[in-house]
This record gives structure tokens, sequence and C-alpha cells, in this order.
């Protein structure tokens, strides 16, 4: 067995299920996106055993392992949460959690949840 289908296996199989867990609710920022994927950059290299003085493209090492970006994945499984939510019932706390807007109030500061449906 090829050893980039060796650890392919194992980053799909051990560390990526940890890594997604929870990962459809998170509020990422652009800021976030890149550290995701510079964790997955540094990952894919300890893997491979790639050290900074082989000078080998991030691209490279992508296209070498096949594996996506670490923030694709995370996206897909964000737009694929709201696909179910979005194909709920409106009479569901989810679906009317999606479908709500934030008012603010007067003076206290308070903001104001107000659910459509």
């Amino acid at each position: 067995m090829d050893n980039n289908v060796l650890y392919s296996t194992f980053c799909n199989t051990c560390i990526l299920p940890i890594f997604l867990y929870g990962s459809e609710c998170w509020a990422v920022t652009k800021r976030d996106v890149l550290e995701i994927d510079a964790l997955d950059q540094w990952c894919l290299r300890k893997l491979l055993g790639i050290k900074w003085y082989h000078h080998v493209w991030n691209d490279e090492v992508r296209w070498t392992t096949g594996q996506p970006r670490l923030s694709v994945i995370v996206q897909a499984r964000r737009l694929s949460l709201f696909g179910h939510i979005a194909r709920m019932p409106d009479e569901t706390d989810a679906r009317s959690i999606i479908t709500a807007s934030v008012r603010r109030t007067g003076g206290d500061h308070q903001d104001v949840l107000e659910l459509h449906g």
C-alpha cells in the first residue's frame, strides 16, 4: 500500500472525525478559515514527513494526498445542516431559530429575539 494512501486513510479515520465534531454549528470567520487551513497543512506535512527545508509547495502536498482543505469540509457540513433545517416544517424549533430576527430595544441595551412563523 502506498504511504500517501495510508496517511490519507489514517487522517480520514482518526483525525478528521475528532476535528470536525460539531463543526456544523461553528461560526467561522475569515481568520478561523486561515487557521483551520494552516493546521490542516501542518498536519499533512507532519504525517508525510515533509520538513521546511524540503521546499515543497502547499499545493503539491494537497495534490499528493488528495485531501480537500478542512475549511471546505467545514463549509460543506454547515451548508448540509442548513439544507436539512430549511426543509423542516415551519413549526419546528430549529426552523424557527433560523428564521428569527434580533431587534434592539430602547435604552436598556437588550436584544429581543423575534420568532417569525
